[in-house]
């Protein structure tokens, strides 16, 4: 079974909690945070709007396209997120941080994402410190709505023969034109925005991937 996790790339923490409302059903929902220095986009927190404060819209996780996120875990534990996950191009000491964050992050799910051009090799040394592996399924990271980039299941492929255990999530790029692609490449999450939010109505954009997925 594959878990679709919309996610919501917010301006503001209203529109958090507007997009989960209409989602209710989800296991989990994504918060894409960008800092737009890692990214060129800003969103929640850093576009000035508002400061970061506890997140109450039950599980969630959030996706760190911060620079060098992984040096401030005591502030995204804070949000209550139940998943964290940090880009390996973004981050300089990712490895000392997991190592001095051990014990605060313990029942905290840590996700890596990693870009389609990052070697496997460059997972080998933070494997056994996640949880799951994200995979980005676009080559513009930080923007929704863009196209599927095939690479990324010949890297999942590759990855699995290496780590047939791990957990994978792709994030960028899925649709139900992709959503089946992923689910033979052994895919075990999908991170869905713009085909959950982008038109209609998300509970039957949502429940059409479902289908497709799990059918």
């Amino acid at each position: 079974m594959i878990e679709i996790i919309p996610a919501i790339m917010p301006q503001t923490i209203e529109e958090v909690l507007e997009k989960a409302a209409l989602v209710p059903e989800v296991l989990s929902i994504q918060i894409d945070l960008m800092d737009g220095k890692y990214v060129p986009e800003a969103t929640f927190p850093y576009n000035g709007n508002e400061k970061m404060s506890p997140i109450d819209i039950g599980m969630f996780e959030l996706d760190l396209m911060v620079k060098n996120a992984s040096e401030r875990i005591p502030e995204w534990l804070g949000l209550g997120a139940a998943r964290l996950i940090f880009h390996l191009e973004a981050e300089d000491t990712l490895l000392d941080n997991f190592q001095k964050y051990g014990e605060a992050l313990v029942g905290v799910e840590r996700g890596l994402a990693v870009s389609i051009d990052t070697p496997d090799e460059d997972l080998d040394a933070l494997v056994p410190y996640v949880d799951f592996v994200q995979f980005m399924g676009i080559r513009k990271i930080g923007y929704q709505g863009q196209d599927f980039d095939e690479e990324v299941i010949e890297k999942i492929k590759s990855f699995k023969q290496i780590y047939p255990e791990i957990i994978i999530s792709v994030d960028g790029g899925v649709s139900k034109s992709t959503i089946l692609r992923l689910k033979e490449a052994g895919v075990n999450r999908v991170v869905v925005g713009s085909a959950i939010f982008g038109s209609g109505d998300p509970e039957e954009n949502l429940e059409e991937l479902e289908n497709l997925a799990n059918s």
